[in-house]
């Protein structure tokens, strides 16, 4: 079970936005009208956050208003060798006109010499503090170094030719297709979503090739990252030593950092996007009494938006799979679960008989002073107090 994303319809594109993400994208939109290009935004915001869903309401937003905007996964490429060569296709496939495609023929050029350096690439920067090369394969690899190194110096003329002229194709691409649309004279927007999920490498390469070859006039691209997992990346590749804010900064002409959406309202999506109403019709429950209760056990967990999500899809599992509801103690069963996601080790000590009901009682305590969750706590330390209760039978409800 996965929570599905969010219908982003294109006519209307804040018609499901249950986060209040419309005042954002109006915000960056408006940025994007006065802008000197090229220029490199990023989305920042950890995993499970939105930044999929966001983008996509940017990208429909952005398109209502007379901008030609191509979507890129670059997780969904990442098996490419060569992320310019993936990158380039996609952006091909947005133009469809005939008279366009004469503007991808430098890329070929580009793209062949960028590929024979892969491999060497991958293996010097892949190994670099990770493995211990035996002398005679650190020569193979210095030798063939080397090999490629003179070759790049004798094809160095070429290539950098080949590198600006793909670069002033670029710029006359984005010009005509603009002559193409309604409103001319805007950039060509190129969203560059799910970087952080990459293969580290892949990851680097592709932050290069969009700095140092796409960087033309005429184009803006919007990276969807979470910076602190992009930097773990580049330390794996360079070293733990590497600054990566500072590489980053080198890339990246304006950081935005998505707004964090509260738990209240990310709780009632996830539940909503599981058509969690449908899944209880039979325990003849009120879809807000289970909202409530999950809210007051990610509370008093103090679960993450990762754990939250997490925490979701188990009780759909749950309640899918569970057909006798009078053994289905419901705010018991949540806040056991909401246990187990944030302290395993405790959870699986009290479900043992291991760890004392007095010392969860003692945490639960503090929520009794709040009146919005004080019968959730009284209900949950009555069962805490309750000693024959069969804790193995709870337990096989959340497996």
């Amino acid at each position: 079970m996965k929570i599905k994303e969010i219908d982003v319809v294109s006519s209307a594109p804040f018609k499901n936005d249950r986060l209040n993400r419309k005042p954002t994208v109006e915000l960056l939109s408006a940025l994007i009208e006065n802008l000197e290009t090229p220029f490199v935004f990023s989305i920042n915001s950890p995993w499970g956050t939105g930044k999929t869903t966001f983008i996509r309401m940017w990208k429909c937003h952005l398109e209502s208003l007379g901008y030609r905007c191509i979507y890129f996964n670059a997780w969904e490429n990442d098996f490419s060798e060569e992320p310019f060569i993936s990158f380039v296709s996609q952006i091909k496939s947005e133009f469809s006109e005939k008279k366009l495609e004469k503007y991808f023929d430098k890329a070929k050029s580009v793209g062949g010499f960028l590929l024979k350096r892969a491999l060497p690439v991958a293996i010097r920067l892949g190994s670099q503090g990770l493995i211990d090369l035996d002398k005679g394969l650190e020569d193979s690899i210095g030798d063939l170094s080397k090999q490629i190194a003179e070759d790049a110096i004798e094809k160095y003329e070429s290539t950098r030719k080949s590198v600006s002229e793909f670069r002033n194709d670029l710029e006359k691409l984005v010009v005509e297709s603009n002559s193409q649309e309604p409103i001319s004279n805007k950039p060509l927007i190129i969203f560059v979503d799910e970087l952080d999920r990459c293969q580290p490498l892949y990851t680097v390469l592709l932050l290069e090739r969009i700095k140092h070859i796409f960087n033309a006039k005429g184009i803006v691209f919007v990276l969807s990252i979470d910076r602190k997992q992009v930097g773990t990346s580049l330390r794996s590749l360079y070293g733990s030593e590497t600054n990566s804010e500072a590489y980053m900064k080198r890339i990246i002409d304006l950081d935005y950092t998505l707004p964090i959406p509260s738990k209240r309202e990310f709780i009632r999506t996830c539940l909503e996007k599981m058509n969690f109403q449908k899944v209880i019709e039979h325990f003849q429950l009120q879809f807000e009494t289970i909202e409530k209760n999950v809210r007051l056990a990610v509370d008093a967990w103090n679960l993450s938006l990762r754990e939250i999500e997490h925490y979701c899809v188990v009780l759909y599992t749950v309640y899918s799979t569970t057909r006798n509801n009078s053994e289905l103690v419901h705010s018991y069963l949540m806040f056991l679960l909401g246990m187990r996601m944030a302290e395993r080790e405790t959870y699986d000590s009290y479900i043992k008989g291991e760890y004392p009901a007095n010392e969860l009682i003692n945490r639960i305590a503090p929520l009794l002073a709040n009146r919005e969750y004080a019968s959730f706590g009284e209900m949950v330390t009555g069962y805490l107090m309750f000693e024959n209760i069969q804790m193995s039978e709870f337990d096989a409800y959340i497996q």
